[in-house]
């Protein structure tokens, strides 16, 4: 089962919406073992070894990461949070047979934001 995000891409999800256009440098690390098709042998697998010194450089445009996440991920957004509190959320999700994590948190949030909760509560003391 895939884990996401992970603190990289919560990092780099903020890092994004801070830049609405441009490019975002990405560096990618590599080390281990590659395997590819050989030279136009059939069944043909060879290996070979990636040093960890390997690394690669690319400028990521914010446009074509902005594409791809409404592409994949329409109208979403990313939450990182403790795995207790997820393991709560878990067991509220399945105690009330929610389908998705939309309405586990829609129906743990008042229906009106926290503000103007706290504005009208203020008024109605003055």
């Amino acid at each position: 089962m895939r884990r996401f995000p992970s603190f990289g891409v919560t990092l780099a999800a903020k890092y994004r919406r801070a830049l609405p256009v441009g490019e975002v440098p990405l560096l990618f690390l590599f080390s281990g073992t590659v395997l590819y098709g050989g030279h136009g042998e059939p069944g043909g697998v060879q290996i070979a070894p990636i040093s960890w010194e390997r690394e690669a450089r690319f400028r990521l445009p914010v446009a074509l990461w902005r594409e791809l996440m409404d592409r994949y991920f329409p109208g979403s957004a990313w939450l990182r949070i403790d795995r207790g509190l997820f393991d709560r959320l878990c067991a509220y999700r399945a105690a009330n047979a929610l389908l998705d994590w939309t309405a586990v948190i829609a129906q743990l949030l008042p229906q009106e934001p926290a503000s103007a909760t706290r504005l009208q509560e203020r008024g109605d003391r003055e």
